[in-house]
């Protein structure tokens, strides 16, 4: 039972990597997954399909595929990126497309009636989407992006084929060096969890909490908070 717990310092300085990655590829990508979205919503109709198209195809090529085109294939146009560049760069341009469509959620949830009374009081575009929409769609987005998050730190594990010291290629060569496959795998296992579950609560936590908040609060009142601040 000692050499279970003597695995931990090891898998510990590997969830730098892994948090690195995450946390980094999930703020970045929720940032180009703005832009993404803004493309698929807009009128023109070539910013349309470039949107899906971006989405489509990131979504449809496994995130190991991506690792592996990237890293072994990007140097031979001239571009070779470092196992933990090449990890963030291929994680935040996944998240951004996974990211795209739980925007897309989002805003789809709220109802047209709320933009449609919007325009009729004489309000712009952008402040029909800054005070009416995006205050009632962020409710839905947040619980759903931190869903989101939780699979980041999971699939992060993949970087660990490209050469990324993180907590599972760590693992892997604990096993090698010690024979204990199954304490190994067991532990790093823990570290996972003691990661992702706090913030699936978390994301419960925010799901229960705007899910409340819309039984008690009426979506007019939210259109009618806006035409104040207008």
């Amino acid at each position: 039972m000692m050499v279970f717990f003597e695995f931990f310092p090891a898998l510990l300085r590997g969830l730098q990597y892994t948090l690195l990655v995450a946390v980094v590829s999930f703020v970045a990508g929720g940032l180009l997954a703005i832009a993404i979205t803004a493309a698929r919503r807009s009128s023109f109709g070539i910013l349309r399909f470039l949107g899906g198209a971006w989405v489509e195809i990131l979504r449809g090529v496994p995130p190991l595929a991506w690792l592996f085109i990237v890293y072994f294939g990007f140097p031979i146009i001239g571009l070779r990126l470092s196992p933990i560049e090449t990890g963030i760069w291929v994680f935040s341009l996944v998240a951004s497309a996974y990211l795209t469509e739980i925007y897309r959620s989002g805003l789809r949830a709220v109802p047209t009636g709320q933009v449609e009374a919007g325009t009729a009081l004489g309000m712009s575009r952008l402040k029909v989407n800054v005070l009416v929409v995006f205050p009632q769609a962020v409710k839905t987005i947040l619980p759903l992006a931190v869903g989101y998050l939780i699979a980041i730190l999971k699939d992060s594990a993949f970087v660990s084929v490209v050469g990324v010291a993180d907590v599972t290629s760590i693992a892997t060569s604990l096993n090698r060096s010690s024979g204990e496959g199954l304490l190994v795998f067991l532990a790093a296992g823990l570290v996972y969890l003691a990661i992702s579950v706090p913030v699936g609560i978390f994301g419960r936590w925010l799901d229960e909490r705007f899910s409340g908040r819309r039984t008690r609060v009426q979506s007019a009142t939210t259109l009618t908070e806006a035409v104040t601040i207008k």
